[in-house]
């Protein structure tokens, strides 16, 4: 979907999913935990999750472990950067293109976070993206994440449409897409 003119309101704070979630502010918006389990915020760069999160990518999604570390490291420095939950990008990346870094589809869609560039040519020129880089781990993570920023912040906050803007599905009332990310979020904050 197109992007629409961007407002002028600031971001939340990085608040976890599950901690936002107990927020009265986004009990409406925010994709709500499935399992009932508690989940955990992300740990710092550094820390053993970072390898756990890698080794539970590389074991489903058959993926080099090099390459699910950058992966991994990639998610995490954006998403800190830009005040979102890490495992909510990994989650994207995970529903978007299994983790693989050359993805593309027939309309456009190019590498982990499937970004379509003829809706993003601002993004990209900002960023000093050429096409090739859009397959790339770390230029591509870091467009993703910058469409998602846009996108919570024409939504007012609301995670769920922002994520269904995302995926240009914003008319689809039974939500799967945002469910679907949640389901990843729920595998990745989970321990082993």
């Amino acid at each position: 979907a197109p992007p629409s003119t961007v407002l002028s309101d600031p971001l939340p704070t990085f608040t976890p999913l599950a901690r936002l979630a107990t927020t009265q502010q986004y009990v409406d918006s925010l994709l709500l935990a499935q399992s009932g389990e508690e989940l955990s915020p992300f740990t710092p760069t550094g820390s053993p999750d970072l390898d756990r999160l890698a080794d539970k990518i590389t074991g489903k999604y058959d993926v080099d472990p090099v390459v699910a570390q950058r992966i991994v490291e990639a998610a995490h420095t954006q998403a800190q950067a830009n005040n979102l939950d890490p495992l909510l990008v990994l989650s994207i990346i995970a529903a978007e293109s299994s983790f693989n870094p050359k993805a593309q589809n027939k309309s456009g869609a190019m590498g982990l976070m499937q970004a379509i560039p003829r809706w993003h040519r601002d993004k990209i020129k900002n960023l000093g993206l050429s096409q090739a880089q859009l397959l790339m781990i770390e230029p591509n993570v870091t467009l993703g994440v910058q469409i998602l920023k846009e996108y919570l912040r024409l939504s007012n906050g609301n995670m769920t449409l922002a994520l269904q803007k995302y995926n240009g599905s914003v008319q689809d009332r039974s939500r799967r897409y945002s469910n679907k990310i949640m389901n990843h979020y729920n595998w990745f904050a989970k321990k082993g």
